[in-house]
């Protein structure tokens, strides 16, 4: 009986277990909500591939989703160790800078774009920024550039209708006055 349990409990184990193949599987686990798996799938794949910074970019953007800044930014300095110039990494940086309301994120959403002009989130970020220190104005700047890299960009389009909303009800609200 206990050579079945143990048997079964290693075959259970080899069923769920994450073996990290690939890095869609990686994203696979975290799009699902298994961030542990995910966690998991990502050391595995960072060990597998250590010279492959897009990795710990993406890893990175695990943590960074769930709050954990301090663990994204060591990911996002890593890979910049691997490529000095990766835009994905310094945008990265940029997000964690933002989440921790560090006054750094607006220069670092800009290196990221010196790096990769046609990095959207980059520029979105920057929007993003400027709506958040009450600046309407760079930030339609800053999301029309976004749209200019691409007319699809949906956090611009977002934060445009979010200022056109805003100055609908400032208007009704001065109208009652």
């Amino acid at each position: 009986m206990k050579r079945f349990l143990i048997a079964t409990a290693a075959l259970a184990a080899c069923l769920f277990s994450v073996s990290a193949q690939t890095l869609q599987q990686a994203e696979t686990l975290w799009k699902q909500g298994h961030y542990s798996d995910a966690n998991t799938a990502f050391r595995e794949l960072v060990a597998k591939y250590p010279d492959n910074p897009e990795y710990r970019v993406r890893w990175g953007r695990l943590f960074l989703e769930y709050g954990q800044t301090s663990e994204a930014k060591d990911l996002f300095d890593e890979a910049l160790k691997l490529k000095p110039n990766d835009a994905t990494a310094i945008l990265g940086l940029a997000l964690t800078a933002a989440a921790d309301y560090s006054g750094e994120a607006p220069a670092l959403a800009r290196k990221a774009l010196e790096a990769d002009p046609k990095l959207v989130e980059a520029q979105e970020t920057l929007a993003l920024l400027a709506l958040e220190d009450n600046n309407n104005k760079a930030a339609a700047e800053e999301a029309h550039k976004a749209l200019e890299i691409d007319p699809k960009a949906v956090q611009a389009r977002a934060i445009l209708a979010v200022m056109d909303r805003s100055e609908e009800h400032t208007s009704e609200l001065q109208s009652l006055r």
